[in-house]
This record gives structure tokens, sequence and C-alpha cells, in this order.
């Protein structure tokens, strides 16, 4: 699901295409990030539950909502407070019901 669905129900949404580019914009101390939203498998290189780890050092306790097709049982046992875990394919109404209640 990319940034523009979410700014079309009004949102505010950054995008990065890698882990490195996450890192880099969490780290931009005039970013505000009020939830995060990720895929686990991005491929070579960090993945979801890395980005989640990295959000936590350099944000805090904010809210994540992870995605993925293959990675639900592993949800639980990475023990990631404040997050939830929704199986592909997820429909974008419950990706903004979850985005609604991270921010409330």
């Amino acid at each position: 699901m990319s940034s523009t669905f979410f700014e079309e129900a009004d949102f505010h949404a950054l995008e990065a295409v890698d882990a490195l580019e996450a890192y880099e914009i969490m780290a931009d101390s005039e970013v505000r990030i009020d939830v995060l939203l990720t895929d686990i498998n991005l491929g070579r290189g960090p993945d979801g539950w890395d980005i989640a780890r990295r959000s936590r050092e350099l944000i805090g306790e904010l809210p994540i909502i992870f995605v993925s097709g293959d990675s639900n049982s592993d949800w639980k046992k990475q023990n990631i407070s404040k997050s939830v875990m929704f199986a592909k394919p997820v429909a974008g109404k419950d990706l903004l019901g979850a985005v609604n209640a991270a921010m409330n």
C-alpha cells in the first residue's frame, strides 16, 4: 500500500524504499512520526523487525503496524510492544482503522 492511499484518507504519510531510508527519516529531528507501518520481508538488508527496534531507539514507544504474508507466527516471538500484525492480503480499510486506533 503506497503513501498515496493514506494521504487520500487525510494522513500525512512518508514512504521509504528500504530500511536504510526509513532509518534516515526516523533520525530526522524535524520529522514527526506518530505510527510506523512496515512489512516484515523487505528483501536484502534489515527487515521489518529491525526497523521496529530501530524506531524504538530513535523515536520511543510509537505504535507499530506490521503487515506480512508469512511472518504472523513470528510476531509474538519478537515481543514488540504496542504493535499489531496483519496478514496479507489486508484490506485498506483495516489498515486505516489500525492507524486511526493507534493515533487515538
